[in-house]
């Protein structure tokens, strides 16, 4: 059983209680574009992109990321207005905001280095791991801007 509080994986900066919202939103056996993800495999897919935010905050400086969005169970997705794909129901996906940047300009920092889907809107960063299920690369910005 793990704490909230415990690493997501030895040494992150990112918490079980950041990828499942205190604890409100676990992962589950899930129906996902024609494929079941059963509730190790979302956990492992919110391992992997902890470890990708980790590399991001050492891009940044160390400087803390907070998550405003993570993991979303297909109820919760749909219940706070997130499209039927998102990469938020199967743990792939993250909205962030990181100390002393824009959203803006943490999107035009990692648009070269970023593979997989990059948006930003006036409170947060979007970043999913789309590219690892096989699907292109995706750049947007939520025109809130």
């Amino acid at each position: 059983m793990m704490n909230l509080t415990d690493p997501l994986y030895p040494d992150s900066h990112f918490t079980w209680g950041e990828f499942t919202k205190n604890g409100t939103r676990l992962p589950q056996l899930t129906r996902f574009e024609g494929r079941i993800y059963t509730s190790a495999q979302i956990t492992a897919n919110g391992i992997l992109i902890a470890q990708q935010l980790d590399k991001i905050r050492a891009q940044f400086g160390d400087r803390p990321i907070h998550i405003t969005s993570w993991l979303r169970p297909p109820a919760i997705n749909q219940a706070v207005g997130g499209v039927a794909n998102s990469q938020h129901i199967i743990g792939w996906a993250a909205d962030i905001q990181i100390e002393g940047y824009t959203p803006n300009q943490v999107a035009e920092r990692l648009t070269n280095s970023w593979s997989g889907g990059l948006g930003d809107s006036t409170a947060f960063t979007h970043l999913d791991l789309r590219d690892r299920l096989g699907l292109a690369s995706a750049r947007w910005d939520y025109g809130f801007a």
